[in-house]
């Protein structure tokens, strides 16, 4: 890729660091989701180092560096049609985040319902996200990316899933149009990425090349 468009893709290189203290650990035995999961809890005692200091708040008036599709309807039916089943994530009793895959799902006027497994290893319902994620790779190389994500809540019996709002997706694919669209969004993440770094008093990425490092 020529270095001058290789300039403007900090986005792409820049990454967060972010370093977990397990507390908490589920896990299913040969994935089998029907069972309740096997859980592993850390040490009496053991303490999580303290985060980074918050951020300031955005600039006034602020928009999302990627508007969300606004009928959610349309891609939540595509999602099932073409990204498989989607993960569910809620709050647990400890405030803890639970993600685990649904095992069915319908379009609803309303919202979308769920089937979930019986086994679920919390009580479903409240603040949630719903999350389809496919990636596609032949021979070695990436050919498509896709994701969609809905924020919402789910009712008191964990069935009735009411989205409030889409997430602006970010999806990859090798062709014309994908490519297209990836630079349009580099771009608008370029503009970004300079208000992020501002916030938390970080320098910006820059992009160095053999020789300037």
């Amino acid at each position: 890729m020529p270095r001058f468009m290789l300039r403007w893709m900090r986005s792409s290189f820049a990454r967060i660091w972010i370093a977990v203290t397990p507390l908490k650990v589920l896990w299913w035995p040969e994935a089998d989701m029907e069972n309740s999961p096997k859980i592993w809890r850390a040490p009496t005692g053991t303490q999580a180092p303290s985060s980074d200091p918050k951020p300031e708040p955005l600039p006034t008036p602020h928009k999302p560096w990627l508007d969300s599709s606004s009928d959610w309807r349309k891609d939540m039916a595509y999602a099932f049609d073409e990204l498989g089943l989607p993960v569910l994530t809620v709050v647990d009793e400890e405030g803890y985040p639970v993600p685990f895959r649904v095992q069915g799902g319908s379009l609803q006027s309303d919202g979308v319902r769920l089937d979930l497994s019986p086994a679920m290893p919390t009580d479903a319902h409240g603040r949630a996200c719903l999350t389809f994620h496919t990636l596609e790779v032949k021979n070695g190389e990436m050919v498509s990316y896709d994701n969609k994500s809905f924020i919402g809540t789910l009712s008191e019996d964990g069935v009735l899933f009411t989205v409030k709002r889409q997430l602006g997706s970010h999806e990859i694919t090798s062709d014309l149009r994908g490519m297209l669209w990836y630079i349009r969004a580099t771009l608008r993440l370029e503009k970004r990425i300079d208000v992020e770094a501002g916030r938390r008093s970080q320098p910006v990425p820059k992009i160095r090349f053999p020789g300037q490092y």
